[in-house]
């Protein structure tokens, strides 16, 4: 948790295997309060928001940007491990590539996480994105399928936001590689552990990267959203109109 400048600010939500039921996460102040949770639990699936708990006022007033970069690489989805492997490599190629960064990888258990911290762009403030529902949630999700040519998982990458994009805690189990190891009569072994594989190197690449896609929607939204024609090329498919 130490390694991410992100994760300095409280209060955020945290999940565990033992929390479940009805409100998988709760609410913590501080990491103290944060590492009782995992303890109390044995390790088993450890998650901590990417994002604190912001207030109705500050999201109002202040937005939220997209400040952190959350890509999941999941191995069941594809038919071999060479095939994982590749999509994982050119992956990390991708955000050297197109972001200029070298992001913190994950092994999970079941696939690998990569984590890069941005400077953000809170785009519900900028003109000419007011017209669209939710962008700055809405990047996040369209530049983790960039990074990875489309191979990220498609539950995670269609669905997530500011509220629901939950970070494994290094060192933790993944409850179901347990037991299935369990089940399987083999021990567990450290492909059943959260690792940390590759470190991050901090870069700020929103700003220039963002630009581009502004540039874009911009002229796109004079072209086609004013005559009222509401068709979004591919490549700011992110973008829908409220």
């Amino acid at each position: 948790m130490h390694r991410l400048d992100c994760l300095l600010f409280w209060p955020r939500m945290i999940s565990t295997w033992k929390i479940g039921g009805e409100h998988p996460q709760i609410l913590v102040n501080n990491k103290r309060d944060a590492l009782k949770w995992y303890r109390a639990t044995n390790l088993l699936d450890c998650r901590i928001s990417a994002y604190p708990r912001y207030t109705d006022y500050y999201i109002d007033r202040t937005g939220i940007a997209p400040s952190l970069l959350h890509v999941d690489i999941d191995r069941l989805q594809f038919e071999t491990v060479e095939q994982f492997e590749l999509a994982s490599a050119k992956t990390r190629t991708n955000f050297q590539k197109i972001l200029g960064s070298q992001p913190t990888q994950l092994w999970t258990g079941r696939g690998h996480h990569y984590i890069q911290p941005q400077k953000g762009i809170v785009f519900e403030k900028i003109e000419d994105f007011k017209k669209f529902d939710q962008p700055s949630r809405r990047f996040m999700g369209f530049e983790e399928r960039l990074i990875t040519d489309n191979k990220a998982d498609e539950n995670h990458s269609h669905i997530v936001s500011f509220h629901n994009c939950m970070l494994r805690i290094p060192g933790s189990l993944n409850s179901r590689c347990v037991l299935y190891r369990l089940h399987t009569h083999r021990l567990v072994d450290p492909h059943t552990y959260t690792r940390i594989t590759k470190l991050y190197t901090w870069r700020y690449v929103v700003p220039a990267f963002a630009g581009k896609l502004l540039v874009q929607s911009c002229v796109y939204s004079i072209e086609h959203v004013r005559s009222n024609e509401v068709t979004i090329p591919n490549n700011i498919n992110w973008l829908t109109i409220s």
